[in-house]
């Protein structure tokens, strides 16, 4: 008996690792890939900046101040550099809100856990704000919401205005 119990231990400790892995990428624990921020369009306040979501899978599943699922559209990030301690309102206007349901988040830095702020609303207006911000770099993303498994971004085309 005792050698049948150090064997199942044995076995045990060995098998822990294999089964027990976290997916993780440079930026954080999280489902789906991770944040690409280096093509953001930089902005300041003041500044109003064009982008488009389209229906291509990939980035983050998640945000860590949403539960729900973005896993159908590819989204725009946007690198927000606020100069000195300021209070901040962002707005992502979208062009057809009948096909689209974007959905837009401010993080602290390009990691999709480290969520300041959302506006998940279906009014073809999303609203973050107004928040204080330090000075530094944030920045804004804008995705499609999926539901039922389709992406709800074509014609994703939108503007976000920072002020």
């Amino acid at each position: 008996m005792k050698k049948a119990t150090i064997l199942f231990v044995a076995l045990c400790l060995i098998a822990v690792p294999a089964f027990s892995e976290v997916k993780e990428d440079a930026h954080s624990t999280v489902l789906g890939a991770a944040l690409d921020c280096t093509n953001a369009q930089a902005g300041t306040c003041g500044d109003v900046l064009l982008g488009v979501v389209g229906n291509a899978p990939g980035g983050p599943l998640e945000y860590g101040c949403s539960g729900l699922d973005y896993d159908q559209c590819d989204e725009a990030v946007y690198e927000l550099c606020v100069g000195a301690d300021d209070t901040v309102t962002i707005t992502a206007n979208y062009v057809n809100s009948a096909t689209n349901d974007l959905d837009m988040f401010l993080l602290g830095s390009c990691d999709a856990t480290d969520c300041l702020g959302s506006s998940t609303a279906t009014s073809g207006v999303e609203t973050i704000g107004p928040i204080a911000l330090t000075a530094g770099t944030y920045y804004v993303v804008v995705d499609g919401w999926t539901t039922s498994g389709v992406g709800r971004c074509t014609d994703g085309g939108h503007d976000v205005t920072f002020e």
